[in-house]
């Protein structure tokens, strides 16, 4: 339980940092949240829950034993690894332009804010939320590298696991483009560019250290299984050794 726990909490923290980034979908969650209001947020947010759900029971379902090889592992460990510390000293170096864009663009949603029939754009949201997330370039990246490292971790533990790292993921995106959705509809001027700046700098320490947790674990798993072959020599060897002498 504690592992499952440890991975739940690992993927809210990942998923919120990247859904912070301004990027398609906060775009699109603003402006649809000027015409059906703080609604428009989960539902765009189902959407993109439907698409990660089919990806990982894909994944599951025709990569497990792929993924559970100690190579694969080790690599997409590394490969994850990297990338996560590329993100996080990214997201370190440019937070005061990223948080000054994603301010201003809800600041411009405030002042644009509207209400309209939000019934009939229910499939709008959720077919909104499948094809930004699916034409994204970076969630595309985030899937193949971070994500797959998580999925293997979780394959490692057991299904409640792969459970917790789905769950973990999409309750972040919803805890924040529902806010985002709120704040717009709303008017609130809660969040403004300095408190959004301080948020992105503490999850770029956060992915920087997760990064080096991935690499060093991926890099502890690579260097066991090259040991493996030495260890059967030397065993071979001890063996054939005492064979001999006992003749």
């Amino acid at each position: 339980m504690p592992a499952v726990l440890a991975l739940f909490g690992q993927s809210f923290l990942l998923a919120l940092s990247g859904a912070l980034m301004p990027g398609p979908l906060l775009t699109v969650t603003i402006s649809e949240a000027l015409k059906k209001g703080t609604r428009a947020g989960p539902f765009l947010v189902l959407g993109h829950g439907l698409i990660e759900l089919a990806l990982i029971t894909a994944a599951v379902a025709g990569l497990g034993k792929f993924l559970s090889r100690e190579l694969v592992i080790g690599i997409i460990g590394i490969v994850g690894g990297l990338v996560l510390i590329w993100m996080g000293a990214s997201m370190g170096l440019g937070s005061k332009q990223a948080a000054r864009q994603a301010i201003s663009e809800i600041d411009k949603g405030n002042a644009a804010t509207s209400t309209g029939n939000f019934s009939s754009g229910l499939l709008r949201c959720i077919f909104l939320g499948i094809t930004t997330s699916a034409a994204h370039p970076y969630w595309t990246l985030w899937w193949v590298t971070i994500g797959l490292g998580l999925m293997t971790k979780a394959l490692q533990i057991g299904p409640f696991a792969i459970c917790a790292f789905y769950v973990g993921h999409i309750l972040a995106d919803l805890a924040w483009y529902w806010a985002v959705a709120f704040t717009v509809s709303h008017g609130s001027h809660w969040l403004n560019a300095k408190a959004y700046r301080l948020v992105l700098v503490v999850c770029a320490v956060l992915l920087l250290g997760m990064g080096a947790s991935f690499v060093i674990s991926g890099s502890g798993i690579l260097r066991q299984r090259a040991d493996k072959p030495k260890t059967i020599a030397v065993y071979l060897h001890s063996t054939v050794g005492l064979l001999e002498a006992k003749r």
